[in-house]
């Protein structure tokens, strides 16, 4: 048996589903990715952490902070793609910034 709580953000992440901010885009990633009861919810699970996170700091959302890329998300989009790029033939080369 699933919880109230459960339930009621699988709900809000239904309410999400054509929102275009940046939650609505990771609710379809994520139905797209995992299907559509995974999906929900891995994006209910998302969203439960962005309000505890909200209640324990006592700060409003934000979205550019629940967003945010890290060095760590950085890193790792990094070697996904160069591991892309060796499964197609290519190499890639780092640009001066």
């Amino acid at each position: 048996m699933t919880s109230r709580l459960a339930g009621a953000f699988r709900l809000g992440v239904c309410g999400l589903q054509k929102s275009q901010s940046e939650m609505g885009g990771y609710v379809r990633r994520m139905k797209g990715r995992l299907g559509k009861a995974e999906g929900t919810t891995a994006a209910a699970h998302k969203l439960a952490r962005i309000v505890h996170g909200m209640i324990k700091s006592q700060k409003a959302y934000d979205e550019k902070e629940a967003f945010k890329i890290t060095p760590q998300s950085a890193s790792r989009r990094r070697k996904s793609l160069e591991k892309l790029a060796a499964a197609l033939g290519f190499t890639l080369q780092p640009s001066a910034a």
